[in-house]
């Protein structure tokens, strides 16, 4: 049993130990846009979904701007990029370095 001190510490924990799972250091998911927000900052937030299950995903500008095209709700998508948790809000994410469809 694991035990931890406080909620940030978990966190750290657990974004660490997926940063150093091989497995997950880089990974291709094919699914479909939803809640694409594009910001003033240039990074783009979505979710990638398919018909049973749902991941929150940012595309942050340096990769966005690479794309030849603008991610749009519905489109089918295969994107590369690594797992993480978000510390401030516990929330586990894609975060997508290439996309294409």
């Amino acid at each position: 049993m694991s035990s931890f001190n406080s909620v940030t510490e978990f966190i750290n924990y657990v974004s660490e130990y997926l940063a150093d799972n091989g497995d997950l250091s880089v990974l291709t998911v094919t699914g479909e846009l939803s809640g694409v927000t594009i910001y003033r900052s240039g990074h783009c937030y979505f979710t990638l979904k398919d018909e049973a299950s749902c991941v929150s995903c940012v595309m942050f500008r340096t990769y966005l701007s690479q794309l030849d095209f603008v991610p749009k709700d519905g489109m089918k998508v295969v994107l590369t990029g690594t797992v993480n948790i978000y510390g401030p809000t516990g929330k586990f994410q894609i975060n997508a370095k290439s996309m294409r469809f």
